[in-house]
């Protein structure tokens, strides 16, 4: 009794311990905040974990780190960079989370009439230290003959003294916070000159990524937005490395399309433009397996995409095979007509054996069996029982008018 008790227990561990087993953990991944910190990362942190099982981690960029280089060391597993960033090799996107917007503010008291006016003789701060605000201030140098001693870019802001903003972010009142007061938003032009030839548009030219963009009137009121202001947006991708599975991809990319609603509840200007209906060709990073997979969730099979070409391919197979066995048999009969025709022939000489000598009776018997054989040659006849039938026909008739002309 005690050893059966001891064995019940046993298998009782041993199914506890294989049940365990089976209750993986969930994937942890660290979230580098680049650009564009997510505001109420908790709160995203308990999306991504309860519907994706993904544990985020926040990894904070420092001053002087370079986030790609962490990407590709494999110090942060995810990360959102602008699509115009350098292709680097083993990094792979998941998806456009949102639209960044290059936000232009220069000193009210300034008077700006050109693009160059805002970058030759002016002290520039670009926040986020954002490598678009950077782009976009040596492009404008380069377009207009600007050396980079004509210019200086300061570390830090001073309200005031400060000539020229620049922010790159989503459409939000952030930089409001930086006390910028007396700064008004810069326009590259009006909306209505989109279209033939525009500044905006000469720098896409540069930088294919790098988008026009309207911010609309008065979204930023006490910033000279009275106006539409034009200027330029690049796409905010979220990246990743080649080591991360495709399994947990596809979960992240899952999640974060289907609880869109939640995300968006957390912040609107970072989430509320998830779509799976993106163009992958014009991301600079190839897509990651497990997002091509997603995307692909719903494509049809091979069968299913060609259905109706298979259904006709086999139609038209079983008609061919039906009209091709149609065929043989009706060329069948047709040299099986001719055969009988010999039958006759041959069988009307020996109706006149009395009749007819020996040499008219072979002379007649040798032309059939000549014809016979000739069609054989042009595959007008088959070498089969009834050409045999014909064969025995002829050379009985021969010895039948033989045995006539010996008893005689």
């Amino acid at each position: 009794m005690f050893k059966k008790m001891n064995k019940t227990r046993l298998i009782s561990l041993i199914i506890c311990m294989v049940l365990s087993a089976c209750q993986q953990a969930p994937d942890s991944l660290r979230l580098g905040l680049s650009l564009q910190s997510v505001d109420k990362t908790k709160q995203f942190s308990n999306i991504i974990a309860q519907h994706a099982e993904i544990d985020l981690h926040m990894v904070a960029f420092k001053k002087g780190d370079q986030p790609l280089d962490m990407l590709v060391k494999r110090q942060v597993d995810l990360m959102v960079i602008e699509n115009s960033a350098k292709y680097r090799e083993g990094i792979a996107a998941v998806l456009p989370l949102y639209t960044g917007v290059l936000h232009i503010l220069y000193r009210s008291d300034l008077k700006l009439t050109t693009p160059q006016d805002l970058i030759k003789g002016r002290t520039l701060f670009l926040g986020n230290s954002s490598t678009v605000s950077r782009k976009f201030v040596e492009t404008i140098a380069k377009l207009r003959g600007i050396d980079e001693k004509e210019y200086q870019i300061v570390d830090r802001l001073s309200p005031g003294k400060t000539d020229v903003v620049f922010f790159f972010s989503a459409i939000s009142p952030a930089f409001k916070q930086h006390n910028l007061k007396g700064y008004r938003l810069y326009s590259m032009g009006r909306p209505e000159s989109l279209g033939l030839g525009s500044i905006a548009e000469a720098i896409q030219y540069v930088f294919p990524q790098m988008k026009p963009f309207i911010i609309p009137v008065n979204t930023y009121p006490g910033f000279g937005n009275e106006q539409a202001v034009v200027t330029i947006s690049v796409d905010m991708v979220l990246v990743t490395h080649q080591d991360i599975s495709e399994q947990v991809i596809y979960r992240l990319m899952q999640t974060l399309v289907e609880q869109k609603a939640k995300l968006t509840s957390l912040s609107p200007s970072l989430f509320f433009g998830i779509t799976d209906q993106f163009e992958p060709l014009k991301l600079n990073f190839p897509l990651h397996q497990g997002t091509r997979r997603y995307l692909e969730r719903d494509r049809p099979s091979f069968f299913e995409r060609f259905a109706e070409m298979i259904n006709m391919l086999a139609y038209l197979s079983v008609l061919l095979l039906t009209s091709g066995g149609a065929f043989y048999r009706w060329r069948r009969q047709r040299k099986k007509d001719r055969i009988d025709r010999f039958y006759l022939r041959v069988l009307a000489v020996r109706e006149q054996l009395d009749e007819l000598s020996l040499l008219a009776a072979l002379q007649q018997l040798k032309e059939i069996e000549n014809e016979a054989f000739q069609l054989l040659i042009d595959e007008e006849l088959v070498a089969d029982e009834s050409f045999q039938i014909f064969l025995t026909l002829l050379k009985q008739t021969v010895e039948d008018k033989y045995n006539e002309g010996t008893s005689k």
